[in-house]
């Protein structure tokens, strides 16, 4: 059977795609397994001196036998005039060479229910012009992405693939008109040819009929084949090498397709979240009346954006509400979220709320009510994660407060599996009623990072009642997260968010070591970025060590100051193939989220990459991630549970694309 991409209609259905194009979209699983097709293949290509140029090709053919194709697809009842001709007679509707129409204007008849004219209106692009513009797009990437490779690839192999600075097979273009019968209905003559190279609705008919008759009963080859093999024919007939097969499919799905996809999935992104709103929310309407809730749920099944919302409500109710988690990072995302949106609401009906880690917020507390002797104290017993101290030290300022200061109304709290068991009670004492105030809290048991021994059993909620389990995942592709499952054995889902990514091998790239690993991931990063012109904020380094850990003069580390804040960078010059220009990316680990921003949008001629430890992650995400671990050692069963929950953490992470690394040793 024919390889599409997507893999159904329903995809097609959902981002709102023309009807036309669903029409063919039905009729191209007549094709055999020869046959790769992806639909909506956006471009993007910069010239030297000019602007970016962006297009679209409705449909990519591809048969390792013959070459590539683009079809272009028009519905409805389509007019092709000239201009001179609509000078004499503006009534007059006039075909003429199509193969010489720079002055040819297109356009679609438009009707009612009943089938009586409405109007006629001008077409933006004539359709074969589209066509052809992106079949030459293709062919010029093609040889500048083969050209590129040259120095990486067998050589032998390189002059199969090149074929004399062009492409070694046979690419035509085509247009698909499935609403009306074009060729009959055009008045003047047109050449033979170009008329070959039209599909229209007579086509759809013949195809639809054959599809009907009983296999014993029909010609071998249905009627959009012989169309499609017939547009191979036209010209120079060349036979494409063997090795073409595997390459340019490659080339589609890694280098162009990459930003096809992503363009995609965001779209189908916005479409699947507004659905998930909608069932989030309802969710916490049902549970708006209970004021303690426990849920559990894997990574990427929407915990953190469901806390969010629940603390949402809680402050726009005018309760006093705390939400902590352990992440530092992901309570910065969560403070410039909700500065972003809701703070100039919350500040005019003076909210009282606090967004914090648990470690940070306790330590607060410490500060403002202990000497400072007592207080240096207290940071050297949280450095040692000396938890039970901690706790009896702010269990002791708790209770000999007479006030409301640390009392809550609500109090919301995410990653709860990393949350010492000695702090549970110490949260339960900030509630100001125990029975009525809010208290949620969001788990996952897999992700155990930083806390050895969680027990649910002592965050204060009764496991049984209290307790709901998410089981949809609502954040990855589904490759991404199966693989993941597969490979970790962790992770609970009954249900998964039905976008399909790339055809990926996530097979992890082996290095001898770290800095091999690292040199490794930003050669993808560099393929993605300057052949697939993917923004280099959609793509994440997460590494199981930091640059701080490092050895700097080994790994050419530095630490540099922007402003007020300093962080850590690994730089490299690259060189682009095509227009020989040294492109500098900066590896860079900084100590909160908006300062990679920051960087971003001052330091010129650089491109910044943000680099993190998986931990400083959890409950964070993007649409790449790189990942890179140490491969665990044989028979240390402490470094393999290791291996496996930094893979599940990580790899979940991302979004859509998910390369990964190993490592030896440092």
């Amino acid at each position: 059977m024919v390889h599409i991409f997507p893999k159904d209609i329903k995809s097609l259905k959902r981002e709102g795609v023309p009807n036309s194009e669903q029409s063919f979209f039905r009729i191209i699983n007549c094709l055999n397994d020869d046959w790769y097709v992806w639909h909506s293949v956006e471009w993007m290509e910069r010239k030297k001196g000019q602007s970016l140029l962006l297009g679209e090709s409705d449909f990519l053919v591809f048969n390792p036998k013959f070459g590539y194709l683009i079809l272009e697809i028009k519905g409805g009842s389509l007019k092709r005039e000239l201009l001179s001709s609509l000078r004499k007679n503006p009534q007059k509707s006039f075909g003429a060479d199509i193969l010489n129409d720079g002055e040819a204007i297109w356009s679609r008849d438009y009707y009612d229910d009943k089938g009586s004219f409405i109007r006629n209106q001008q077409l933006k692009n004539n359709p074969f012009k589209q066509a052809r513009k992106s079949m030459f797009y293709f062919l010029r990437f093609y040889t500048e992405y083969i050209d590129s490779l040259k120095e990486k690839i067998d050589n032998s192999i390189y002059l199969k693939l090149n074929a004399k600075n062009s492409f070694p097979g046979n690419f035509n273009c085509g247009v698909i008109f499935p609403d009306c019968n074009f060729k009959q209905e055009n008045i003047s003559p047109i050449r033979e040819f170009i008329e070959d190279m039209i599909f229209d609705a007579s086509d759809m008919k013949a195809q639809i009929e054959w599809e009907k008759r009983n296999p014993n009963q029909r010609s071998k080859e249905a009627p959009l084949e012989i169309f499609l093999i017939y547009l191979f024919s036209m010209f120079k007939k060349r036979t494409p090498p063997p090795e073409l097969e595997t390459f340019f499919i490659n080339m589609i799905n890694y280098t162009i397709h990459t930003n096809i996809c992503l363009n995609t999935w965001l779209e189908s992104q916005r479409f699947i979240l507004d659905e998930v709103n909608k069932i989030q929310e309802s969710t916490l309407d049902l549970l708006d009346s209970k004021k303690r809730c426990l849920f559990s749920g894997s990574a990427g099944t929407g915990k953190t954006y469901m806390a969010i919302k629940k603390f949402i409500r809680e402050c726009n109710k005018g309760s006093k509400t705390l939400f902590l988690c352990f992440n530092r990072k992901l309570s910065e995302f969560i403070n410039n979220f909700v500065k972003t949106h809701y703070s100039g609401k919350f500040n005019e009906n003076k909210i009282n709320y606090k967004i914090n880690t648990i470690n940070r917020f306790f330590y607060s507390i410490a500060k403002k009510n202990l000497p400072e002797d007592r207080t240096k104290f207290f940071k050297e017993q949280l450095n040692q994660q000396n938890f039970e101290e901690l706790a009896k030290i702010i269990n002791n300022i708790l209770k000999n407060r007479t006030d409301d200061t640390y009392k809550y109304n609500s109090i919301i709290i995410d990653e709860g599996q990393d949350i010492a068991n000695e702090y549970w009670p110490i949260v339960n004492l900030l509630l100001k009623n125990p029975t009525s105030s809010v208290y949620y809290v969001f788990y996952d048991h897999a992700q155990l990072k930083f806390n050895k021994n969680f027990d649910p059993a002592k965050i204060g909620l009764d496991i049984n009642s209290d307790k709901f389990e998410l089981k949809k995942n609502l954040r990855n592709a589904d490759e991404i997260i199966q693989w993941v499952q597969n490979e970790t054995k962790l992770g609970d889902y009954k249900e998964y968010l039905g976008i399909s990514s790339i055809k990926q091998d996530f097979t992890p790239i082996i290095s001898d070591t770290l800095k091999n690993a690292l040199k490794k991931a930003l050669v993808q990063i560099y393929e993605l970025h300057q052949y697939s012109l993917i923004n280099p904020e959609k793509l994440t380094i997460l590494c199981d060590k930091i640059f701080s850990f490092l050895p700097r003069e080994n790994y050419k580390i530095k630490e540099k100051k922007y402003e007020n804040f300093t962080y850590l960078t690994q730089e490299y010059a690259l060189e682009n193939k095509i227009t020989k220009q040294k492109i500098k990316y900066s590896l860079s680990q900084t100590n909160k989220i908006e300062e990679i921003e920051i960087l971003r949008n001052n330091v010129m001629n650089k491109i910044f990459i943000s680099f993190n430890g998986i931990g400083t992650f959890k409950g964070l995400e993007n649409d790449i991630i790189l990942l890179i671990f140490q491969k665990p050692e044989k028979n240390n069963r402490y470094k393999f549970e290791k291996y496996r929950r930094d893979l599940y953490i990580g790899a979940s992470r991302a979004k859509f694309l998910l390369f990964t690394y190993s490592y030896s040793k440092i």
